[in-house]
């Protein structure tokens, strides 16, 4: 890793800085010059004209750097892990700043973090990439409640991420579960993880994955469940004690290589305020009008349970016309909670229209709307954990 000092900007594929990006990042699936290459291919060879800065406008970012972060986004798997580090070894610290601080795209500016988060934290960020998927002593085992935070008892590893990389490495395990085709069963930890870190910007996050028609089916589901957690708010984190280091002996215990990371953890609860909450609102409401997967439309309907007035047309819509009884079951479920007027009427309607009689138990108020076990993150998609 080069110092951040010593990089003069954004270097023309050639010289002793692309050289030795070119020696760090080979084996990763290309060389840096190839990468920075995919890169520049994907986002374009034309830098187009800058809009004109207007009283509010944002500062115009370095037209090729913004162009590189854009193709980054594009790119998945090795591919992206060697263009990501081909660029955070030779563009300037300074310049992705200035991207960031222009980034109208939430996730230009979420990969932004990640870059600069590289730069200044190198050896960090390795440990982090060799050791974040596994980052537990195997047969480690807490008993459940042993803490005071039943949490901790079936989440030793998101404990000891938290623990060890803290809420500043958000957006390079963000990176992790958006871009580097990691193993499932981890990418549904880091879900579980980011929600944990309470940082607002895991919504944008949890949205993008649920809006990718190519996403895995698992993930897009576990992504709109945790919607409904955040939208409800997560508590404040009180962690006393680093992972590996509670004097009484319980929690997980973290590998040798991470166990200088390891540190106590306070954060702040998360609550998901307007204009966000509302953007994540139309997004549910989207999602749940117009979604192929009933399994994830139901989720849907179930995460506007944090919805408004706004939410209602939506909910009203689907379980008047949704083909799946399951998600017009909670449909109906969501809109008793809801509670508003406009929620009465349609409830009142689908009574009078429904024929499915388990649909019907739900909107008569006889049965609690379920989730089959295929669905319920809490067995099969996440784990166990609800």
């Amino acid at each position: 890793m080069l110092d951040s000092g010593a990089r003069g900007g954004y270097v023309g594929l050639c010289g002793t800085e692309g050289t030795e990006v070119m020696t760090a990042t080979r084996g990763r699936g290309l060389s840096a010059l190839a990468a920075i290459g995919v890169v520049l291919a994907l986002a374009g060879s034309g830098g187009g004209e800058q809009p004109a800065a207007g009283p509010e406008a944002k500062p115009a970012a370095p037209p090729e750097q913004l162009r590189l972060i854009e193709g980054l986004l594009r790119l998945r798997g090795k591919d992206y892990a060697a263009a990501r580090d081909a660029i955070v070894g030779t563009v300037a610290e300074q310049q992705l700043v200035e991207v960031r601080e222009a980034a109208k795209d939430p996730l230009v500016a979420l990969v932004c973090d990640g870059l600069l988060w590289r730069q200044r934290n190198p050896k960090t960020a390795a440990l982090l990439d060799k050791h974040g998927q596994n980052p537990c002593l195997a047969g480690t085992f807490s008993p459940p409640g042993a803490t005071g935070q039943e949490l901790w008892g079936d989440h030793g590893p998101v404990v000891t991420r938290i623990s060890c990389f803290g809420p500043e490495a958000f957006p390079a395990l963000a990176e992790h579960l958006l871009y580097e085709s990691r193993p499932l069963f981890y990418r549904l930890d880091l879900i579980e993880t980011l929600v944990e870190l309470r940082d607002a910007r895991v919504v944008g996050v949890l949205l993008a994955l649920a809006a990718r028609a190519d996403e895995e089916p698992r993930v897009r589901a576990a992504a709109v469940w945790r919607l409904e957690k955040c939208l409800s708010g997560v508590p404040a984190l009180s962690m006393p004690y680093a992972v590996g280091k509670n004097p009484l002996g319980v929690g997980p215990s973290v590998i040798a290589e991470l166990a200088g990371l390891a540190k106590p953890v306070q954060l702040a609860g998360l609550e998901v305020r307007d204009p966000q909450r509302a953007g994540a609102l139309k997004a549910l409401a989207g999602t749940l009008a117009a979604d192929k997967d009933e399994r994830v439309r139901a989720l849907a309907a179930r995460a506007l349970r944090g919805g408004d007035a706004t939410s209602v047309p939506a909910l009203a819509a689907a379980v008047a016309g949704d083909e799946s009884p399951w998600v017009r079951t909670w449909c109906a479920d969501t809109l008793k909670r809801l509670g508003t007027p406009e929620a009465a009427k349609a409830l009142e309607a689908a009574r009078a229209a429904e024929k499915h009689a388990e649909v019907l138990a739900v909107l008569e108020g006889r049965e609690a709307a379920a989730l089959p076990e295929q669905g319920l993150p809490g067995k099969s998609i996440l784990r166990n954990r609800q």
